[in-house]
């Protein structure tokens, strides 16, 4: 009897004599001689949560809804708190003024002090997004001024308003941590919204930072690509990033990037009125106000970002979701993304990852399909990150470890049990596998693979989860 990895062999072999080699994207086949017509048509119906292409951007203030049929829905402008420090009543009203004027995009909330222990008094309530000062005050006068403002907020953009031009003051004081410095004579609507914005986009503190929250680490991202179709990509990268979330208790996204299936959504059972698309569309005015909008939580604490509920017409260039993923790494400690199968831009994509995690089963089809699969990222240069996981969705007692390890030149990582009960139950009740199922207890290996815990870090819950769990109680005990 020939070994498994013999007939494999000689399956490989057959193919590729009657099939052509894999292009960029391993399910590609190149075409002679056929005319493809244009995609989109020009009256194509643009459904799902993405209406605009990726050359358009939807109206400023608006974000395009997640359902079909909907109308674009109203994004409440960012809203930013100044907080004006300035002794001069006339001057404080014209810095009313011009903050008060309408902005599609920002709104401001003005708060005046007109001394530095008003303002001390002010700062210590937190929620302030960015300091105008003037130096001069009655109870403190010149560079004291900015330097004791700067030692009670010092996470807080400070711009200088001063009545005299002094090119040397101003330049000293930028060096000392000033984010613009501003002749109140010379100063206009235009240039104080500009210089605000300016400053918080620069500090990052537009989320309206308290004084005692500290940044988070910047976070790992670990891609989950299928080999094949339905080989459970998505299933596991749930899972991974629930048991990230369980053992670690840290900040934890799972982002749906497969444009076409959006099945992340119904197995973590969360329902969003955004999607990515809206972050794609929004990625340049994206912080962490407006990101909060986009994503939900599921009930076990995983921020999710769901795919479009409909298939796009026009998938989003790699770079704009890497500009997406740039821009939201510093909210995460991990990031785990659901890729669905190799296409053309996902090797763009996983430049940004730190581990690819490769799903397999042992069927034939699949190990065909995840060997070229691993042969195309190896072109790509991020073989040398891939976490080989066997999902035994189709055992084969023929197929050893040994034997995958020459199917595909690499170690595998993680072998996940056939577990279709403990899954089937589990996707009817609309959650994970439990902590204590034979699936979680393997997915704990990957989590340990990819740099997680080694052991589950029992994390006593926060107050507030603690409230809004006791908020569920009386409809689930009206349920039973």
């Amino acid at each position: 009897m020939l070994l498994f990895a013999q007939k494999f062999a000689r399956i490989c072999k057959h193919a590729s004599q009657t099939e052509p080699p894999p292009t960029a994207c391993p399910t590609c086949r190149p075409q002679e001689n056929v005319s493809v017509p244009a995609f989109p048509p020009k009256d194509f119906p643009r459904i799902g949560r993405y209406p605009y292409s990726i050359a358009e951007s939807p109206p400023v203030g608006r974000l395009p809804s997640r359902e079909a049929g909907k109308k674009e829905i109203e994004l409440a402008p960012q809203t930013l708190t100044v907080l004006l420090i300035e002794d001069n009543p006339d001057f404080a009203r014209i810095v009313q003024q011009w903050l008060s004027q309408s902005s599609a995009e920002v709104e401001y909330v003005l708060n005046w002090t007109d001394s530095l222990a008003e303002s001390r008094r002010r700062l210590a309530s937190g929620n302030v997004s960015v300091i105008l000062l003037d130096l001069n005050l009655p109870d403190s006068e010149g560079d004291s001024t900015f330097t004791a403002v700067r030692s009670l907020a010092p996470e807080i953009p400070v711009i200088i308003l001063s009545a005299g031009d002094d090119v040397a003051m101003a330049l000293r004081l930028i060096q000392e941590g000033a984010d613009n410095y501003l002749v109140k004579s010379n100063c206009s609507a235009e240039a104080l919204t500009r210089a605000i914005r300016y400053a918080v986009v620069k500090h990052g503190s537009n989320t309206r930072r308290q004084p005692t929250e500290e940044p988070l680490d910047q976070a790992t991202v670990v891609a989950v690509i299928g080999g094949k179709g339905g080989v459970g990509a998505t299933t596991v990268a749930c899972a991974l990033a629930s048991e990230l979330r369980r053992r670690t208790g840290e900040a934890v996204l799972l982002a749906d990037f497969d444009m076409h299936t959006g099945l992340v959504a119904f197995l973590m059972a969360v329902d969003s009125e955004y999607s990515i698309m809206d972050a794609v569309s929004n990625s340049a005015r994206l912080d962490r106000s407006l990101w909060q909008r986009i994503v939900v939580q599921s009930e076990d604490g995983v921020d999710v970002v769901c795919s479009p509920s409909m298939a796009s017409p026009i998938d989003p260039l790699p770079e704009k979701l890497c500009q997406v993923l740039a821009a939201i790494k510093p909210f995460y400690r991990w990031i785990v993304l659901d890729l669905g199968r190799l296409n053309s831009g996902a090797p763009r994509i996983l430049e940004a990852a730190d581990e690819l995690v490769v799903i397999t089963t042992t069927g034939i089809p699949a190990l065909y399909e995840t060997k070229r699969a691993i042969e195309t990222l190896r072109t790509a240069g991020v073989g040398d990150r891939i976490r080989l996981t066997v999902n035994r969705m189709e055992p084969l007692e023929a197929c050893s470890p040994k034997e995958l390890r020459s199917i595909f030149g690499i170690e595998v990582s993680t072998v996940l049990p056939s577990s279709s009960r403990e899954l089937h139950e589990a996707c009817v009740q609309k959650k994970v596998p439990g902590r204590n199922s034979a699936f979680s207890k393997e997915m704990g290996k990957l989590v340990q693979a990819i740099g997680g815990p080694h052991e589950v870090e029992l994390r006593k819950p926060t107050l507030a989860e603690r409230f809004r769990r006791n908020l569920k109680s009386p409809a689930q005990l009206a349920e039973k």
